[in-house]
C-alpha cells in the first residue's frame, strides 16, 4: 500500500496543476490558497492510503459550499489483495466541509451520500456511481468514476436538452427513463428501511432518519414568496395543510430518490454492457448527497415546473409546455394510474402541495446562498 504525507511536494505539484487549469465560480472557494492545498493533499492521501495506488493526476471539479470533488487518475494497479484501483484507472473523491457531516444528516451531505449511494445501487443497479471507500473521521468519500467506464465523452440530459429539438426529445426519454426505473423499482420499500437504519445509527438525534432534507426551508421559502408579491397569502394559507400533510408523509407512502432531480445529474454515454439505456446510450445518475424518502408527486412538480432545480438558463427555453406535461402524465402513471389529462393531475391535492414545495425550496436557496470558504 502507499503512504505518503498530506504535505509532500508530489501532491503539491499535482494540486497547482489543477489549480491552473480550474476556474471556480463566484459561489464558490478559491482553489490556489494554502487551505485549500491542504484540503486536496489529505484528499489525494486518502485516496492512495484505501486504493494502495499511486495518484498521477487531479482535476477540481468542484469547490462548493458544501463539498470539494476532485476526479484522480491513478498511475498503476496494486496487486496486492487490498487493491482497488486498476491501471489508467480512475476514482471521484468528494469531501464535506461541515464539521458535524458524519453524525448530523439533516441536510444535504456525507451521511445521505455514504448511505444513499448504497441505496441507489440496490434500486436501480449499475446506474448510480459504486463507493469504493469512505472515512467518516475525514469526512471523506471516494467512488466510480462514471466517465472511466463510457467510450464517449459524457454528457448530462441538460446539456442535451439545449442542443436542439431532436436532442432535447432523447434527454428527456432518458430522464423519464431513468425515474421510472426508480419508482417501479420493488425494492422501494425494503430499501427505504434499510436507509432509514443506516441513518438512524449514524445519527441516533434524527427525528426522522433520511425524510426530506431540512422541510422549515420550504415554508421560509413560500413565505419569502408572499413577501415578494409572487404568491398570494390567502392562496398559502388554503394550502397549508396540504403543504404540512406531503413533507410528514411516512416511509411507507414514499419513495427513496436521490433528492435531486436536476437533468443535469442524469448523464448518457456510449458503454457496454449498459444496466440501464435509452436508444444505443447508457444511462447513469450521480449526485446523492441529498437521497431521501419523500412523496413521489416532488418529483412530478420538478417536471411539470421545468426543471427549476437547474441553475442556469431555464429549461422550458429548448422544451414547451406540451412536452413537460406529457412527461410529468407518463411519471404519473407508476403513481396515479387512470389520470388521464394534466388538469386533473395538478388538480389533485399531493400535486399543488408538491408544485409549491419545489417553489419554496428554489426560492428559499435563490435568496440564502452565501459565497464558499475554506
Amino acid at each position: 500500500m502507499v503512504t505518503m504525507s498530506a504535505s509532500s511536494p508530489r501532491f503539491a505539484a499535482l494540486i497547482a496543476a489543477a489549480a491552473d487549469a480550474y476556474t471556480p465560480s463566484s459561489t464558490e472557494s478559491p482553489v490556489t490558497s494554502a487551505a485549500f492545498a491542504r484540503l486536496a493533499a489529505a484528499m489525494l492521501d486518502f485516496a492512495e492510503q484505501t486504493s494502495g495506488c499511486r495518484v498521477g493526476a487531479v482535476e477540481i471539479l468542484s469547490a462548493g459550499m458544501r463539498s470539494v470533488v476532485l476526479r484522480l487518475v491513478f498511475e498503476s494497479s496494486d496487486t496486492s489483495p487490498g487493491g482497488t484501483a486498476s491501471a489508467t484507472s480512475s476514482r471521484i473523491v468528494k469531501f464535506f466541509r461541515r464539521r458535524d457531516a458524519a453524525s448530523n444528516s439533516g441536510g444535504f451531505g456525507y451521511l445521505r451520500e455514504k448511505h444513499g449511494l448504497a441505496a441507489l445501487g440496490e434500486l436501480v443497479p449499475g446506474v448510480y456511481p459504486q463507493l469504493r471507500a469512505s472515512d467518516d473521521g475525514r469526512r471523506t468519500l471516494m467512488m466510480e468514476d462514471l466517465a472511466s467506464g463510457a467510450s464517449s465523452k459524457l454528457k448530462s440530459c441538460a446539456e442535451l436538452m439545449a442542443q436542439g429539438s431532436q436532442q432535447a426529445a432523447l434527454a428527456l426519454r432518458a430522464y423519464l427513463d431513468l425515474w421510472t426505473a426508480v419508482l417501479r423499482s420493488p425494492a422501494q420499500q425494503k430499501v427505504i428501511e434499510g436507509f432509514r437504519q443506516q441513518l438512524a445509527l449514524a445519527d441516533p438525534k434524527a427525528s426522522s432518519p433520511g425524510s426530506l432534507t431540512s422541510p422549515a426551508l420550504v415554508l421560509k421559502g413560500l413565505e419569502r414568496m408572499v413577501v415578494s408579491g409572487d404568491l398570494p397569502a390567502d392562496h398559502l394559507a388554503r394550502v397549508r395543510g396540504n403543504l404540512e400533510t406531503l413533507l410528514a408523509v411516512s416511509p411507507h407512502q414514499s419513495v427513496l430518490t436521490s433528492g435531486d432531480f436536476s437533468p443535469l445529474n442524469v448523464v448518457l454515454s456510449v458503454a457496454q454492457p449498459p444496466a440501464l439505456s435509452t436508444g444505443n446510450l447508457a444511462v447513469r445518475a450521480l449526485d446523492a448527497e441529498g437521497s431521501a424518502w419523500h412523496h413521489p408527486a416532488l418529483l412530478i412538480a420538478e417536471v411539470l415546473l421545468g426543471f427549476p432545480s437547474t441553475p442556469g438558463p431555464s429549461l422550458t427555453t429548448y422544451l414547451n409546455e406540451r412536452q413537460l406535461q406529457e412527461a410529468a402524465l407518463m411519471l404519473a402513471q407508476h403513481i396515479y394510474p387512470g389520470i388521464p389529462t394534466v388538469e386533473e393531475l395538478t388538480g389533485l391535492p399531493e400535486v399543488e402541495a408538491a408544485l409549491l414545495i419545489i417553489q419554496g425550496i428554489r426560492a428559499e436557496q435563490a435568496g440564502n446562498s452565501p459565497p464558499a470558504s475554506n
